[in-house]
């Protein structure tokens, strides 16, 4: 991070010409977002001395206002590697905003368009299961999982963001769409979130839709005339029809997060995340590993060798007695690893 080009703001920044302020003390640099309600700047923090995320509410009409207060109560719950962390939120001359660390690195819709290998693929998708248990433990429901929405930071790991419309668990509260209007992004909500339901399953579901994209490079109804009437009535098509590369044990825990009956899909994403943990630790070898010899083969090849001794010396060639064979480095090496 360049932090030169920002130095100390003056005391009363002129808005006149200049660089951009909110709030006295955030320098706008880029904008990074915007949507109908509220926009996403890169900004210059001179509290904090550092680059930060800052989010304004842009329409301060009562919906929108409480859309992003809730939010910036789920943000408060939230403290997860794979999260985005919330550093603050308030409001200036009474225009909300929320303050989040920023992260660099490209998003998942990115990240798709190159088809990473399986196994990088289940390890990003394992980070989200992650940060969605953790969600989901502290009573949050994210409900627009979808590639746009996770970045990846600069160590590698998956980045979840943007809990804009999520839901708390048993809260009650003014709604925030229109009635009969589903939350979400259509692609990766679950066949019940089109009927106006999310739940954690529903969460699972998308991360399976993520899983999905990541290893086939597009969403699981994309090639579908009407994607929400797919979501509900037709089966997605196999990874593995669409990406051969992708193994039979992928492939299941894929269309186990899209099944359409929530109850046939991981209890939680606790065991979604084991189950890719499984995956991960199986597919670390290549092939499978060779045994080791047992005691009665060992027995048996020494009773060989002493076999062929006798009939060496039988035929007059004593002098050419036979010697066990010296295993070369690499035997040595595939015995260690077989003990392993």
């Amino acid at each position: 991070m360049d932090s030169s080009a920002g130095g100390r703001p003056p005391t009363r920044p002129d808005r006149a010409s200049g660089p951009r302020w909110f709030a006295g003390r955030f320098e706008l640099r880029e904008e990074l977002g915007r949507g109908a309600f509220a926009v996403v700047h890169r900004a210059w923090d001179a509290s904090r001395q550092a680059e930060v995320a800052l989010k304004v509410l842009l329409r301060v009409e009562p919906r929108a206002a409480e859309r992003f207060r809730r939010e910036a109560e789920v943000l408060g719950r939230l403290r997860h590697p794979n999260i985005v962390a919330a550093l603050e939120s308030g409001a200036a001359d009474g225009q909300p905003f929320i303050v989040e660390e920023l992260v660099r690195g490209p998003t998942l819709s990115a990240v798709a368009r190159t088809r990473p290998a399986p196994g990088k693929a289940a390890q990003l998708a394992r980070g989200i299961a992650a940060a969605v248990a953790h969600a989901h433990a502290a009573g949050v429901v994210h409900r627009d999982l979808k590639p746009d929405n996770v970045v990846v930071d600069a160590a590698g790991r998956p980045r979840v963001l943007d809990f804009g419309i999520a839901g708390l668990l048993g809260a009650e509260g003014p709604a925030l769409t229109l009635p009969g209007a589903p939350l979400g992004t259509p692609g990766y909500m679950a066949p019940e979130q089109v009927r106006g339901s999310a739940t954690p399953a529903s969460d699972v579901y998308a991360v399976g839709g993520v899983l999905y994209e990541l290893l086939c490079g597009r969403a699981p109804f994309d090639g579908a005339s009407d994607a929400l009437f797919a979501t509900l009535e037709a089966p997605p098509p196999r990874p593995s029809d669409v990406a051969p590369q992708v193994p039979p044990a992928l492939d299941e825990v894929v269309l186990r997060c899209l099944a359409k009956d929530p109850g046939d899909r991981f209890p939680d994403a606790d065991a979604l995340r084991d189950a890719l943990d499984a995956f991960l630790e199986g597919a670390i070898a290549t092939e499978p590993a060779r045994r080791p010899a047992t005691p009665r083969a060992v027995v048996g090849l020494v009773v060989v060798a002493l076999v062929a001794v006798g009939l060496a010396l039988a035929l007059g060639l004593g002098g050419l007695a036979l010697r066990p064979a010296r295993p070369r480095a690499d035997d040595a090496a595939s015995l260690v690893n077989d003990d392993a």
